[in-house]
């Protein structure tokens, strides 16, 4: 099913047809979806696409310190949040998920998927030098830490099977990580 998944996204990047988004379901797996098939808006600092039978939190206001994803946007389901969503958003310190959204949640201002599994978006711009996952995470999204320059330290559980990639890009200050066998 990856190497399908994975074809299909080729042929689309390299035919320019496609956009390739988390399904959230199970973080890692990817949709592809023809770029005409959306249209584009705001809620908040957030901007979004809709792809009319579900939204896509496709970015955020470079300045927003707190963002929260909400359950729907006019009546449509937020389900997925896009790759590098908030790479920009270096203010950001908090993301707060709607408690009736069905995909997603957060806990202390930190993204996860619904089920507590994936660790999806740490905010840059949050100050603490230390974090610990919860050991109900198996995966950690690609990006997830990126760019986090306050964090000198993350302590990964055991139940930690998978890591993103560039998870941990440019986190200038991380001097303390340890990768538990389990990855």
């Amino acid at each position: 099913m990856k190497k399908f998944l994975a074809a299909i996204l080729a042929v689309s990047i390299v035919f320019g047809a496609g956009t390739a988004v988390f399904d959230s379901a199970e973080h890692r797996s990817m949709k592809v979806y023809a770029s005409s098939e959306y249209t584009e808006g705001t809620y908040g600092d957030l901007t979004y696409r809709n792809y009319g039978d579900y939204i896509e939190i496709s970015g955020c206001d470079e300045s927003a310190k707190s963002v929260e994803i909400p359950a729907e946007i006019d009546g449509v389901s937020v389900t997925s949040i896009g790759c590098y969503t908030f790479g920009s958003c270096e203010a950001l310190t908090d993301i707060f998920v709607d408690e009736n959204n069905t995909y997603y949640t957060s806990v202390d201002g930190v993204l996860f998927n619904k089920d507590k599994t994936a660790v999806c978006a740490y905010p840059r711009g949050k100050k603490d030098s230390e974090y610990t996952i919860p050991d109900s995470v198996i995966s950690i999204g690609e990006n997830a830490f990126c760019s986090c320059s306050s964090l000198t330290s993350v302590i990964i559980p055991d139940s930690v099977t998978s890591i993103g990639d560039y998870a941990f890009y440019n986190c200038s200050s991380l001097t303390s990580i340890i990768i538990p066998d389990s990855v």
